[in-house]
Formats: structure tokens, C-alpha cells, sequence
């Protein structure tokens, strides 16, 4: 959440557009699929592709709200999706990587069968997208294990073999001036050994998620201009609302506001795609802005492939043969 122009402490209607994520997986057609292989390679001005991701520089005024809803960065990463929905920002391409193949969805058809069902409230329906699309963003995983050891020499001799780090269970008690003091006997001492693990995920869904972002920024751009038909002044935003004030409210004539609480469990699949208004919001004291960064070229140096053509992927004579022709010794 963040302001627009001036911060202050007053309370805003959100404009809120209803279950954002799970509208935004309705957009994807196709899940891209990129491996180590896909290249950024320069630009040559073809045709701009909805799941290619591309490089470009804003050459716009970076002062406009509406390029600040769309982007953070003057040069940044997005999907050609993004620059095919919007038609009023300038920028220039440098880069593009194209995903190996794209994989067909069927997100519309779960999304109908959890909001239809009518065994699940619709809290616990809205978490299990948000807890899955959180999910596909892991880039790590990390694992602790613990063992509490009456002897301290017990305790370090899993520490040695293990790593980790050995705590002392206390039994403390606070007195009247927030002191703590041990209260803990000598039998009752307890040691803690604890071991925490974290490798970073090499084959990850990074960008189904960023693919999600994208579409909810296009989202938020097309409200901000229904928004502005009505020459509404918008004081901030809020992930997938618009904060605005009730002298602002009342010049709203062009959306139909929906009531999520009146719509039936076994018809909430309808209610996406659609607004609805929430009020008692407040703005977080954060300004809206986009960094001034420059493009980092060494990321995008592109590595000789060699393609090796078999006839039988399963030859392993072939595929020794056909390697000892490209290899190149340093």
C-alpha cells in the first residue's frame, strides 16, 4: 500500500477488486516454460509475444500515476502480455527471452469447482489460492531440526557432528521491574541442539507468479482508468485496490459495485472479475515512486550453443561421437 501525494490519517473507501489473484490465473491461457537454454538475445522488432519476457527502458515521464501503478523500475523485466495491453506509455526494447513451450491451463475450470463448492466458506476458499499462489514464488527450501539433552556434553557432541548451535533451557521468573532471574536447579537444566538447513530451488514456478503480478498491474491500470473517466482523484493503492475519499466516491457512475457477503457459496466463481467497496481504509506512509536504475549488460551476455542433431537419443555411441565434435578444450 502506498500514497500518491499527500499522506495523511484519514480513513478511505477501497475500491477492491474481488479475489485479484484468482481472477489473474483466469487471464493465463498458458503456463511459460523457461529453462537454462532460453537466452535473452537482443531485440530485432518482432512482433512483441504475450509470454516472452522482455527488457525495456520507460522513456515516458516517470512522474505520471498510471506508469507508477505499471512499473517500478525505469528499466525493468515484463512479459509482452504487459506491453501489448498498454497503449498510451513509451519505452524502449532491449532484450527478449523466449520460453521454450508454453503449457496449456485449465485454472477456470478448478477455479469454478472450488468457488462453486459449497462445503467451503469462502475465507477458507480465498486462502487456499492465496496460500498456492504464495507457494509457486518459493525460491528456497529450508528445514531445523532440534534435540534437548540433559547433558551439555551430549549436546556438543551432536553439535560436532552435526554443526548447529547449543542453547540453555532457563526457567526464569520476572520480578516487579522486569528483571529475569534463573530459577533453574542443577537436575532440571536442559540443553538445545539446533540445526537449520536452506538450499536454494534451482527448478522453480517464479514465472507462473510474475505472470500473476503482471496481469494485476494491467489490472489495476484499467481501473485506474475507468477511475480517472470519471475525474476521480485517487489518494493511494493497495495491492488490488484504490483508496479514495467519499467526496470521490460519490462521481463513481461507470462500476457496479458487488456485495460478496449476498452472493451463494455455490455461485462465488461469478463474483470474478467484478468490485466491490470496502471502507474504514488508511493509507500506509509510503510514497509511490519508481527507481532510476540503469541496465546491468553483463547480465545479458548470451553463451555459444552447440546443437547436436541424433537419430537415436538413446545411442549412447552416437551421442559420444557427435559430442567429441564440439567439445573445445581450454
Amino acid at each position: 500500500m502506498a500514497f500518491f501525494k499527500d499522506y495523511d490519517t484519514n480513513e478511505y473507501f477501497g475500491v477492491d477488486q474481488i479475489k485479484a489473484y484468482s481472477s489473474c490465473l483466469l487471464e493465463m491461457a498458458h503456463f511459460a516454460v523457461f529453462n537454462v537454454f532460453d537466452q535473452w538475445l537482443p531485440y530485432q522488432r518482432e512482433p512483441i509475444e504475450d509470454y516472452s519476457q522482455y527488457i525495456i527502458e520507460i522513456i515516458d515521464d516517470l512522474e505520471r500515476l498510471d506508469i507508477k501503478i505499471l512499473f517500478t523500475q525505469r528499466v525493468s523485466r515484463c512479459y509482452g502480455y504487459k506491453l501489448n495491453k498498454i497503449d498510451n506509455v513509451k519505452y524502449k526494447i532491449y532484450f527478449v527471452r523466449k520460453p521454450s513451450k508454453l503449457v496449456k491451463t485449465n485454472s477456470a475450470d478448478y477455479l469454478r469447482k472450488l468457488y462453486n463448492n459449497p462445503t467451503i466458506d469462502i475465507k477458507n476458499k480465498k486462502f487456499i489460492i492465496n496460500k498456492n499462489t504464495g507457494l509457486i514464488e518459493k525460491k528456497h527450501n529450508s528445514t531445523t531440526k532440534a534435540g534437548i539433552f540433559k547433558s551439555l556434553d551430549d549436546a556438543h557432541y551432536y553439535k560436532n557432528k552435526f554443526g548447529g548451535n547449543v542453547y540453555y533451557l532457563r526457567n526464569c521468573s520476572e520480578d516487579e521491574i522486569g528483571q529475569y532471574h534463573d530459577l533453574t536447579d542443577d537436575n532440571e537444566k536442559l540443553y538445545l541442539h539446533k540445526v537449520a538447513d536452506k538450499k536454494h530451488l534451482h527448478e522453480v514456478f517464479q514465472p507462473i507468479k510474475d505472470f500473476i503480478y503482471e496481469i494485476q498491474t494491467v489490472k489495476n491500470y484499467e481501473l485506474y482508468k475507468t477511475l480517472r473517466k470519471c475525474n476521480v482523484e485517487i489518494a493511494g493503492i493497495k495491492t488490488d485496490a484504490f483508496l479514495i475519499d467519499k467526496e470521490n466516491l460519490m462521481k463513481i457512475n461507470n462500476i457496479q459495485f458487488i456485495n460478496e457477503k449476498e452472493v451463494d457459496n455455490t455461485n462465488q466463481f461469478s463474483t470474478l472479475r467484478k468490485c466491490k467497496l470496502e471502507t474504514n481504509k488508511t493509507l500506509l506512509n509510503k510514497c509511490i515512486y519508481i527507481e532510476h536504475n540503469d541496465i546491468n549488460y553483463d547480465l545479458f551476455k548470451t553463451t555459444q550453443l552447440n546443437k547436436i542433431c541424433l537419430s537415436d537419443e538413446y545411442d549412447d555411441a552416437e551421442l559420444i561421437e557427435k559430442t567429441k565434435k564440439i567439445l573445445i578444450v581450454l
